[in-house]
């Protein structure tokens, strides 16, 4: 009949999303790799207005500030990515239950914290993805995630800051010190009052700094968040750890992208090739030209 409502076509809606997924993936990354390129870029006036011998304290605290957020940013797409590929390897299990969302309660999180960072990343597959999912599951489902309590903290942390912490900027110059070989007392010249992470602040005598929370909380910059070996990778807020970029384990350097992060059994049994997924028309070109 021509009334009769469009049937309703598991294989058919898996495809849509799995496409989503990747396409998500593949943006994801090149917004990553354009946000690092520029955070090095950064840094390198940074160091630069250092070891100048006219400097302004300001200045340095401003380019700083720029840094550590485009590093937030490109902490989030590699969160984004990795959940993204979770979801595409669920894709039959999300489509099956949409109805029933306690069958699938362990990917809910997931699904919430993609959406949740529609308003913070700008891209616009992720506004692709959050309309798919509003269309599986109605539009109620966004109110659960305007509550944010099923959001992965480590995504939240990554966009809670516009001005960083003293203790993020504390410890971005620690891992800038150590990776460039450029001494705390040679930063801390121009009026900083930087110390080393894990150390005693220095005593309070109206600078930046004081002793308050545990000044071993670390910061890691690296383009793995999900490291789980060698030296670990911290979020904003996360005790100790290394916070060198290059310091070693798999923690990234500045331009030295490591290994994948791993995948555990569950999910590498489900996994894809590429190959294996729909037909995507031009966008695999149109992904290659933005990528070269």
């Amino acid at each position: 009949m021509g009334n009769s409502p469009p049937v309703f076509d598991p294989n058919e809606e898996k495809k849509k999303l799995e496409i989503n997924c990747f396409k998500i993936k593949g943006y994801l990354e090149i917004y990553r790799d354009r946000k690092f390129n520029d955070a090095r870029a950064k840094e390198k006036g940074l160091i630069k207005e250092i070891t100048n011998p006219t400097r302004i304290r300001t200045d340095e605290i401003e380019k700083a500030r720029i840094i550590i957020n485009g590093l937030n940013y490109v902490k989030a797409c590699d969160i984004l990515i990795r959940l993204s590929e979770i979801i595409r390897n669920n894709s039959m299990n999300i489509i099956e239950n949409r109805k029933d969302h306690q069958k699938i309660i362990d990917l809910i999180p997931f699904i919430e914290t993609m959406i949740w960072s529609v308003k913070y990343m700008g891209i616009d597959n992720l506004i692709e993805f959050q309309n798919y999912i509003l269309f599986l599951f109605g539009n109620e489902f966004s109110e659960s995630i305007e509550k944010s309590q099923r959001v992965d903290p480590d995504l939240k942390a990554c966009f809670e800051n516009i001005i960083p912490t003293p203790i993020e900027m504390n410890n971005y110059f620690n891992d800038l010190s150590i990776r460039n070989n450029l001494p705390l007392e040679k930063i801390n010249e121009v009026g900083h009052e930087f110390y080393k992470t894990g150390g005693p602040p220095p005593p309070p005598n109206g600078g930046t700094f004081n002793n308050n929370g545990n000044n071993g909380f670390g910061v890691g910059w690296g383009l793995n968040p999900y490291n789980n070996g060698g030296n670990q990778t911290n979020v904003i807020g996360g005790a100790g750890g290394n916070n060198n970029f290059n310091a070693g384990g798999n923690n990234m350097a500045f331009g030295n992208y490591g290994p994948p992060p791993p995948v555990n059994a569950n999910e590498k049994k489900d996994e894809k090739k590429c190959d294996d997924l729909p037909q995507l028309d031009d966008f695999e070109k149109r992904l290659r030209d933005l990528k070269g």
